[in-house]
């Protein structure tokens, strides 16, 4: 199925961004694209035309020069994207797209196998790959992920082998010595993707400073923090109870 594809613009004097955000119909992406409104042209991607349409009024309400909005799924492949966005050169790509991010291991249908591997993995890194070929100039990326991408939380394995594995992907693309940037967003608690919330609009703010600050990672979320301590303690705690039971045990 061929995206539908409309411009909303405001006129403005100043030079901009041009910046793709994927998953803009969700309540996160709706906040990080107000975020990221101010005196830059927007193309936003998402499954829900109405959604997409208020997104676009609110980012020109906010400042954005133009907003172009792409209603496409992801797994109906990147080339589709790609010829609707046409010679565009974009600077940044902020990808929130998770179609497994509410789906429990023990929901998993085997006959949607290749839609999540589509939506959560191979299009966005053929998107991201095809995009920095035909770039002219770096290209930033910021990559919304989860604290569950490396805990490997007991029912979310498959969400957090996807995300892993496209993490793993876009570093090979940013790493060395090309320009291309990125920044990795770790989010460490449950925030809405329907519903408003100051959580929402929080984690914007944050991604927006650590873009600003060019950081390359953000662990948002005390709670997220705590896991990831938990995870990465346990193998230290594992060695000591064995060492403690080797000592015991006079070997």
């Amino acid at each position: 199925m061929r995206p539908s594809y409309w411009t909303i613009a405001c006129d403005s004097k100043f030079d901009c961004m041009n910046i793709l955000i994927l998953g803009a119909s969700s309540q996160i992406g709706r906040e990080l694209a107000l975020s990221f409104s101010s005196n830059n042209a927007l193309v936003i991607l998402g499954r829900n035309k109405d959604i997409l349409d208020t997104v676009a009024s609110d980012c020109l309400g906010a400042g954005a020069q133009s907003v172009d909005c792409i209603v496409q799924d992801m797994a109906a492949g990147a080339d589709l994207l790609m010829q609707a966005m046409g010679d565009r050169q974009l600077d940044l790509v902020i990808n929130l797209v998770a179609s497994t991010s509410r789906v429990k291991d023990s929901e998993f249908l085997p006959s949607q196998l290749e839609s999540y591997l589509m939506s959560d993995l191979l299009v966005p890194v053929q998107l991201f790959e095809k995009l920095i070929e035909n770039s002219s100039k770096p290209l930033k990326i910021i990559f919304v992920s989860s604290v569950l991408a490396d805990v490997q939380s007991p029912d979310r394995l498959l969400y957090g082998a996807l995300k892993s594995l496209q993490e793993i992907c876009l570093r090979k693309f940013t790493d060395g010595g090309q320009k291309n940037n990125l920044l990795v967003v770790k989010v460490g608690m449950v925030v809405s993707h329907e519903q408003p919330s100051d959580e929402s609009r929080r984690l914007a703010a944050a991604i927006y400073e650590a873009h600003l600050l060019d950081k390359k990672v953000l662990n948002y979320g005390m709670m997220g923090r705590a896991y990831l301590l938990l995870f990465y303690a346990q193998p230290m705690i594992f060695r000591l109870i064995v060492k403690l039971q080797r000592l015991l045990r006079g070997n």
